[in-house]
């Protein structure tokens, strides 16, 4: 199948704007199923949307002022909004949780209204749509469910909206191309005094754009430049994120690591082409030079799903489910830092909040060059060798420690700019895109 970039143009001239909205989530049921299995699995996510919104009420509980729309339950989700509240004015008092109806008990927060008339309208419209031109790997009938289930979503926001929509400034969203998150803030746009914020949860990979948000609320400069790139325009763009954090005090004799951890990403289609073999190839170097306990795979979530290639000789015994706490900023620097590695990963960038030695790895790809530019560290190898030299210069040397952890820092100072006190006025005085 074609990249994220030339699948989204192919869609939008053959199928229009409205099935380029539906992008996300086309594109990656296409690349994950083929043939009457991807039919299925299409036709599956719509039944499961329509009996979701059977059950809605038909109004939805008060809203605030402020509204954090949560589509996933994992940290690119609702991770990335509840640590925002109290960054909000008032907290609580301000702030509702609308969360999609199947996270009910997973996370805290109230469901939308059930679609209006014209959403049932027209998805039922959109299953019987005409015959366009056939995109590669792409059936027609995943194309329509898409379709269909993106309206039953609009259908909801319309009707939550028009219920509580005097009450609400603002949307909040933790993305702005899944199909309920983006459903609200397309309907938003039908209330002129509602901005939808979105709030970056990741690198800015090309499933990113076109951004859809009124607002862009981003990490820093370093991912300013990939939206611009990507045509988001500047008064759409607000610099700020709670994940800056203040600059690390290391010691003048950092401890050596002890221990390699892959960050893994063999799942993830939005580079153009598989990591499979390249993460592979590294993966089985270093198991071959390593001790037992000094040499781990951190897996995806993704991974931890669907499977992954680590399946052959002493790997599967190196490979860790998530959650992966070792990564996690905390308050106190690690006793026994490590060298993580990894392609293109915000794991990477809090693993360095973390205190732990980061290096890149400066693989060949096609596309989303702009995650690559916020996202690569200030050391990086193309292959399992180069990672082995520098894993034991780091062991040996001091002073190279220090070095590597100074232009760590500065590396993370580019990439995330502190939240001002006055981040929300500043969304909502934007001038919008309508």
């Amino acid at each position: 199948m074609t990249d994220f970039n030339q699948f989204e143009r192919a869609l939008r001239q053959h199928w229009g704007e409205e099935a380029a909205l539906a992008r996300h989530e086309i594109y990656f049921i296409a690349q994950r199923k083929s043939g009457w299995r991807q039919i299925v699995h299409a036709a599956g996510g719509l039944l499961r949307d329509a009996w979701l919104c059977v059950r809605l009420p038909r109004q939805a509980a008060g809203l605030a002022r402020i509204v954090c729309v949560v589509s996933l339950p994992d940290a690119n989700g609702w991770g990335v909004l509840a640590p925002l509240i109290p960054h909000l004015p008032e907290n609580a008092e301000t702030a509702s949780v609308a969360i999609h109806p199947g996270l009910h008990g997973k996370v805290p927060g109230s469901k939308p209204a059930a679609p209006d008339r014209m959403g049932w309208k027209l998805a039922l419209l959109a299953m019987f749509s005409g015959e366009r031109a056939a995109i590669r790997g792409v059936s027609p009938w995943t194309t329509r469910c898409c379709l269909a289930r993106r309206q039953l979503w609009l259908g909801v926001w319309r009707r939550t909206l028009g219920t509580t929509g005097n009450n609400i400034d603002a949307l909040i969203l933790h993305n702005d191309f899944d199909l309920f998150s983006a459903s609200a803030a397309e309907a938003a746009r039908g209330f002129p005094p509602i901005r939808s914020v979105c709030v970056q949860h990741g690198l800015p990979t090309d499933e990113f754009f076109p951004t859809r948000a009124d607002i862009q609320l981003i990490w820093g400069e370093s991912s300013r430049k990939t939206y611009l790139s990507n045509n988001t325009p500047p008064g759409a763009l607000i610099i700020g994120t709670y994940r800056a954090k203040p600059s690390i005090r290391f010691p003048p004799c950092p401890p050596a690591p002890q221990r390699i951890l892959l960050v893994s990403q063999t799942h993830t289609p939005v580079y153009g082409r598989s990591l499979e073999s390249d993460f592979l190839r590294l993966a089985t170097t270093l198991d071959g030079n390593l001790e037992k306990d000094a040499f781990q795979i951190l897996l995806h979530p993704e991974e931890n799903r669907l499977g992954h290639p680590y399946s052959t000789g002493n790997l599967p015994s190196r490979c860790r489910n998530p959650p992966h706490e070792t990564l996690i900023p905390k308050d106190t620097l690690p006793k026994l830092p490590t060298l993580v590695l990894g392609f293109c990963s915000t794991a990477l960038l809090e693993a360095a909040q973390a205190g732990h030695f980061v290096l890149g790895i400066d693989w060949e790809v096609p596309v989303s060059r702009g995650a690559l530019a916020v996202g690569a560290p200030q050391y990086r190898i193309r292959n399992g060798q180069e990672a082995l030299e520098l894993f034991e210069r780091l062991r040996e040397n001091n002073g190279f420690r220090s070095e590597w952890l100074q232009k760590q820092q500065l590396w993370i100072n580019s990439v995330f700019t502190p939240l001002s006190a006055g981040w929300l006025d500043e969304c909502l005085q934007n001038q919008p895109r309508r």
